[in-house]
């Protein structure tokens, strides 16, 4: 619990990074966060000391971190046109804040759908992109990021069309 609890805490700085527009910085929190969200049930089943409530916890938990990642991506679309007291938000950063929304809809709702599709007897371990793999995309995209945004610029693209596409 405490490795979880660390991993939520990191996961708030994650997203206040993120907000910040450090992508790379961020990109390894998420790296060190995810990997400790990744350990702790494996930790607690080697030391035999899992139980259902850890694992209640954790999943509860992973909602929490992805949000917070979520909210910071979000927060750095909605304040990047920010300047003194005019706000301003292109149709590209409501694009992206919009898929922010949606897919924070997706994962808020994995658990309440794993649990019911379980209570009626359908497999819910299949699916293309489980957490593991979102968190390792996020962040091999973000740790990437200075270099996409240079190339991207190179060609005249905007910077922030590989993040909304990755998201």
């Amino acid at each position: 619990n405490k490795i979880t609890i660390l991993s939520i805490f990191l996961s708030f700085v994650t997203g206040v990074i993120f907000a910040t527009g450090n992508f790379a910085f961020a990109g390894w929190m998420l790296v060190i966060s995810g990997s400790l969200d990744m350990l702790d049930g494996r930790l607690a089943r080697e030391t035999n000391t899992a139980t259902r409530e850890g694992a209640f916890f954790d999943s509860c938990s992973d909602r929490y971190s992805d949000s917070f990642v979520l909210i910071g991506i979000a927060i750095y679309f909605l304040s990047k046109n920010l300047s003194g007291n005019s706000f301003f938000i292109s149709l590209t950063d409501f694009v992206a804040v919009t898929v922010i929304f949606f897919l924070m809809l997706g994962t808020s709702s994995m658990s309440y759908v794993k649990a019911r599709g379980e209570a009626v007897g359908v497999s819910t371990k299949s699916g293309l992109m489980q957490r593991p793999e979102r968190i390792m995309m996020l962040s091999i995209y973000s740790i990437l990021d200075p270099f996409l945004r240079i190339i991207q610029k190179s060609y005249g693209i905007n910077e922030d069309y590989c993040l909304i596409f990755l998201l």
